[in-house]
């Protein structure tokens, strides 16, 4: 699911790049998360699923205090979809 790949810029490095079907394992794993949110929250209104968020975004931007933290702490969402990460802005303030 994985293919290791010498850096075109440092021959020293080795990247590591999904295949196909690792591409496909983590579309899987995305959507398996978001039926089970989906679940976890169908019995909240939108106000409520918006301030849910809100409250949420809150806590991962807080507790996301070092570069190290932010990896820890990452929820692995969807980055297509996920815009405004909390996590990935304190890691960029943090840079």
């Amino acid at each position: 699911m994985i293919l290791r790949e010498r850096c075109s810029v440092d021959r020293r490095a080795v990247e590591l790049k999904l295949t196909q079907e690792g591409e496909a394992m983590v579309g899987k794993i995305h959507q398996v998360r978001l039926l089970a949110l989906e679940e976890a929250i169908a019995s909240l209104s939108s106000k409520n699923r918006l301030h849910l968020c809100r409250i949420t975004n809150q806590i991962l931007f807080s507790l996301t205090k070092t570069k190290d933290s932010a990896l820890t702490i990452c929820c692995l969402c969807d980055e297509t979809n996920c815009l405004n990460c909390p996590v990935g802005k304190r890691y960029s303030e943090l840079t």
